[in-house]
């Protein structure tokens, strides 16, 4: 393995400073989002897609965030549920152990897995 490759996965491995809670969503839903994260912003550090600086491999913080982020708030609607992008992170969150929390959009039905937990009823 070269040092490019160590430091890369170092870098997959340390837990970023700025990510407390990340909001996943899919982009039809962008503002309850904004409504959300201005919500969460109050006592915590959000992370959010469009947060990301110029230049960074978006789906690559995404992954970091969601995987060290104690809370993974995910955005669940009709949008949603079609979102092949907004499947993967929730699934990683899961996967990850972080505390997945979803936040009812409409009448959208969870899958079994997200079904599971505790949400949060913004309709």
């Amino acid at each position: 393995m070269n040092w490019r490759t160590a430091a890369a996965v170092l870098a997959l491995l340390s837990p970023p400073a700025w990510a407390q809670t990340a909001i996943i969503y899919a982009r039809h839903d962008s503002a309850a989002m904004e409504r959300l994260r201005a919500a969460v912003a109050v006592y915590d550090t959000v992370l959010i897609d469009r947060t990301i600086p110029a230049g960074e491999q978006w789906r690559a913080v995404m992954a970091r965030a969601i995987i060290w982020s104690p809370r993974v708030l995910v955005l669940w609607s009709a949008s949603a549920a079609q979102s092949v992008e907004l499947g993967t992170e929730w699934r990683m969150a899961l996967v990850a152990g972080a505390r997945l929390i979803p936040v009812l959009l409409d009448d959208t039905p969870l899958p079994a897995e997200l079904g599971a937990r505790q949400g949060i009823d913004w309709r």
